[in-house]
């Protein structure tokens, strides 16, 4: 049976040694990078098999949810579990939001690692039992746009103006004002370029 690789990025020794001999007693996981430098991880991962990552958020000089980011736009397949005292509602739901699919607080016992990385493994997503929440919450958002607004907001991704989203469609012009300013509020943002990055953070917009 072919092994699933793993790979980790901490800045802290105990933590990389700790992992490494967790992963030795399970016959499915094999670790295939072990890191404690960013830029040497994004290295290696050029050259080593890598399905599951285990990333820390904290390390100096690294902003840990960018990191992430551009990661999931380099290897979209690549799998990615969050592992960081950082516990802040609002940041861990920004990383599902980014495409993470599991997160798992360094407090915790490290079979619950393993458990996120057997979930992770079979495409299910792994959030402890108390931050369960976030992923209704997220879902929730994605269910307040309707399937017009949706329309409406992938014509403006693609540069239409509210004259010609309003022809395409075959509706006034007032409406798809109307839309633009129910799509203004209901993502929070001021601006179109800020309704382009929300609506590729919530998946409305593929790029």
């Amino acid at each position: 049976m072919s092994t699933i690789k793993i790979g980790i990025l901490d800045d802290h020794p105990l933590i990389l040694d700790g992992v490494q001999e967790a992963l030795k007693k399970e016959v499915k996981f094999e670790l295939s990078i072990k890191e404690s430098n960013p830029l040497n991880f994004t290295d290696k991962l050029k050259s080593n098999t890598c399905e599951i990552a285990i990333l820390d958020l904290v390390i100096p000089n690294y902003q840990g949810i960018l990191f992430i980011k551009e990661l999931k736009e380099k290897y979209p397949d690549l799998k990615i579990i969050a592992y960081s005292t950082l516990g802040n509602s609002f940041l861990i739901e920004n990383l599902f939001k980014i495409g993470i699919n599991g997160y798992v607080n360094k407090s915790e016992k490290i079979e619950n690692l393993i458990e996120a990385l057997n979930l992770v493994s079979n495409n299910l997503i792994y959030l402890p039992e108390n931050l369960a929440y976030i992923l209704k919450k997220i879902n929730l958002d994605k269910q307040l746009l309707s399937e017009r607004e949706i329309e409406i907001l992938l014509l403006i991704s693609r540069e239409l103006t509210s004259i010609e989203i309003a022809s395409k469609l075959f509706i006034s012009e007032n409406t798809v004002e109307k839309h633009r300013k129910q799509l203004f509020q209901k993502m929070n943002v001021k601006n179109v370029a800020g309704l382009i990055r929300v609506g590729m953070e919530q998946g409305y917009i593929k790029t």
